[in-house]
This record gives structure tokens, sequence and C-alpha cells, in this order.
């Protein structure tokens, strides 16, 4: 088997929701804690070549730039979902939010560099109140659901113990590029696994190949791991962008951080079926490897239980302004 060396990086805190969301509930004084400065202006044309990702907040908490906060061309519905840790099928409003075609928005706003998780969502919820007139209401909505739990046996990885950063790797950098070259540089280990940072709780990174074959080295809680699976179920389903995400429930009672190492079927990168035939539904097994649910079963002692549909509050906009306020 031929592998393409690709690799899909979520290292850190700055890539995404690897972690647990700390804006579900937050206290009532960091709800009301505002940004020191602020500036929110329509982002304007999008120029690329760009360095780093104009459509995510950079700088902030747990980079090397802790008191600021910028984006070029951020959309409202981003800044929407890491304001109460919603996923995507949990915003629903106007088409608007989710585009950047007219070049989203500009955002640059500072804060202590103490600023606690939970007072950064009190910020950005402030500042979306603010700027937009944001105003809302809950509506449960029902998503498929699995338990995610411990085989007898116990499971098959190990809890996370902290190592020592090798000299040069440690460059707090929230560029995605720069973050691409440092796991690059750290290669594959001897069972072809992504290296990961010995001294970083956070890391995920995936090596694929032109079957789809996908090894994973995936560092964090179980809570967070159960939604990396979640997002695994729905993409070797071809999920369409929009649908409804399937929900994974941890229910394994393991409350470290923990090394997991898995391979499975994954998606090809070499798309187009003879004839068009269908793709092979998640249940089927693949050459390329195992489904999800016999790797998380063989391979981490752990198991995939499907159950009823799963209660979510989605948020319903009622009102949103598309011009923010001026500064």
């Amino acid at each position: 088997m031929k592998t393409i060396p690709v690799l899909l990086i979520m290292s850190g805190l700055a890539f995404g929701q690897t972690t647990v969301p700390v804006c579900t509930a937050i206290s009532p004084d960091a709800a009301k804690r505002q940004f020191d400065v602020a500036s929110v202006k329509p982002g304007g044309p999008i120029v690329l070549p760009y360095s780093g990702n104009p459509f995510a907040l950079a700088g902030g908490l747990g980079s090397n730039d802790p008191g600021r906060v910028t984006a070029a061309h951020i959309t409202l519905s981003t800044l929407i979902l890491r304001a109460y840790s919603l996923d995507s099928d949990e915003l629903k409003g106007p088409p608007w939010l989710s585009s950047a075609e007219n070049g989203g928005y500009a955002i640059s706003a500072t804060m202590p560099p103490s600023t606690r998780p939970d007072e950064f969502c009190g910020m950005l919820r402030n500042l979306i109140a603010g700027r937009f007139h944001l105003t809302f209401h809950y509506e449960k909505q029902p998503r498929p659901g699995y338990e995610l739990t411990v085989m007898p046996g116990g499971p098959k990885f190990h809890e996370f113990v902290p190592g020592p950063t090798p000299s040069g790797e440690a460059s707090g950098s929230s560029s995605v590029a720069d973050r691409l070259a440092e796991i690059r540089a750290r290669g594959l280990d001897a069972n072809g696994f992504p290296n990961l940072l010995p001294s970083q709780p956070t890391a995920w990174a995936t090596q694929n190949s032109a079957t789809g074959a996908t090894k994973e080295s995936f560092r964090n809680n179980i809570p967070a791991f159960a939604r990396n699976l979640a997002g695994i179920i729905d993409q070797e389903n071809r999920a369409p962008a929009g649908s409804p995400r399937t929900r994974v429930i941890d229910k394994t009672g393991l409350a470290g951080v923990y090394d997991i190492r898995f391979e499975y079927a994954g998606i090809p990168f070499l798309l187009g079926a003879p004839g068009n035939a269908p793709a092979p539904a998640v249940s089927d097994p693949v050459d390329a490897g195992p489904n999800i649910f016999s790797a998380v079963q063989k391979q981490l002692g752990l198991k995939l239980t499907k159950v009823g549909d799963v209660q979510v509050n989605v948020m319903i906009v009622d009102h949103i302004d598309q011009k923010p306020t001026e500064n």
C-alpha cells in the first residue's frame, strides 16, 4: 500500500474543539467580562495567499500572544459557536451567518493575559451582543446517538505522562503552517503513527494513505475523544454538510488525559467508484482497514453502542444585525 504523507492536525487549543467546551456554563462574574479594547468591522475583500487561517481567531488563550485576539475574515457563526461552545448543528440562523463571501469580519480585541477560559467566553458573548445585538432562544432537537463504554479487560491505552520539550520544538506559534511544520518534522513512530510533542497535553494528528486508511494519534480526555469519534462516524457515513451530527456519550468513567493510537478505514483521497457505485456504509468492512466500530473495540478496548436519539439544545437566532455597531 502506497502511503500519501498527508497529515491532518489539531494541535493545541488554537486548533478547534479538541477539548471539552468551557462555555457551556460560566459564572455570573465571567458573564459580565468585557474586552479591554475591541474593534469589529467588515472584513473586506479576501486577498490570498494569506499567512495562517484568516477565518479563525488567532492569539489569545494558549498562544504566544495571550493578551490579544485577532481575525481577518471570521464569520459570525464561528464567533457564536466559540462563545457558546456549540457544535455546527446547534445553531440555526440566517444563511449569511456562516458565509465569508463578503469578507466576514475583522476583529482585534485585547484582554489581560491572565484571562481565564470562562472569562474569555463572557467577553465574546458580550462582544456579539453589543456589536450585533444577538437575541436567541433554545429548542430541543434529536441527534443520532452512541454510548462509549469500556470492554471487559479494560482500556488498551495509557494515561498521558508529560515529558520534556525537545529543544527548538516549542514555538508557541498559533500559525497553522508553523504547527504543521513542527509535527511533520517529528515524523512517524515505529508503527507509522504521527509523533506528538512529549510535553503537550492536547494534540491530535492523523496520517492518511491513498486508500483512506487513517492512523491517528490523539491526546486528550475521553469526552474530547468521544467528540472526535462522532466526527469520524459522520465522516465515514458521508454525512452531508449541515445535516444533524452524531453524538457519542462518554460512559467510560475514565477521568484522565490519555495517549490514544488507533487505525481505521477512513475516507479514500482517490474518490469516484466505478460506475458511480455507492460508497460503503460505515458498518461495512473495507480493504483500507477496520471500520471505526471494530477499531475502537479491538485496538482500544472500548465499545460504541447505538442508542436512541440524543436530545440537544439548539440555539435559534431570533435577531442579529449583519452590520456591526461602529467601534
